[in-house]
């Protein structure tokens, strides 16, 4: 049985609870994005039913430990720590910012990246936010490139990092964008079409 969201945490609590009161549903497979998962874990972990590969990387899924989670994915901490290390000591960049979804999703990626920054005493330059299931990145891109970051980090969806790489691009920027797993390496690549040189995808 499949049920979709819309990537919208209310419709996937109403989801979830249609599946748990259904009889033949024993585990939840796969929900997509941290804050539908936010919203629906507590739900089944009350209902003690295994709540297996949920796409997220979200902190909270591992720390504290959830008895019926099952991640089978790489936690955005340690994306974001591969991300840093990468720059820092293979490229020898410091100077960084941040585009990120503005909820709990974007936030987590937001809370990884400093993290692993300030483990080496370095800061974002700037950063950027847009709105969910929206690809108004026009505000960001301006926070984010008037202070000629050397890379920006990207926690969203594929359709807006997408326009915002198009669009810095556009604008003559020679900056590299890592973006984190979630943004699905097949949906952004064609979304860019020829414009992908420089892109990287944890």
């Amino acid at each position: 049985m499949t049920l979709d969201d819309g990537y919208e945490p209310e419709q996937a609590v109403a989801n979830t609870k249609k599946l748990i009161n259904n009889k033949e549903v024993f585990a939840l497979i796969g929900g997509v994005g941290t804050p539908t998962v936010n919203a629906i874990e507590p739900i089944t972990s009350q209902a003690k039913m295994p709540f297996i590969a949920p796409f997220t990387g979200a902190q909270f899924l591992r720390d504290p430990y959830k008895r019926y989670v099952v991640n089978t994915r790489a936690s955005y901490w340690q994306e974001t720590e591969a991300w840093v290390d990468y720059a820092v000591e293979k490229l020898g960049y410091n100077k960084f910012s941040i585009l990120y979804q503005d909820d709990s999703y974007g936030r987590a990626g937001l809370s990884g990246v400093e993290r692993a920054l300030q483990k080496r005493d370095l800061a974002l330059l700037s950063e950027g936010t847009y709105k969910r299931n929206t690809t108004a990145i026009k505000m960001a891109l301006f926070n984010i490139m008037k202070k000629k970051p050397e890379m920006v980090f990207m926690v969203g969806a594929y359709k807006p990092c997408a326009a915002f790489i198009k669009l810095a691009k556009e604008r003559k920027s020679t900056a590299k964008f890592v973006n984190i797993s979630f943004v699905g390496t097949k949906a952004i690549l064609e979304e860019l079409g020829n414009q992908d040189e420089g892109v990287i995808i944890s």
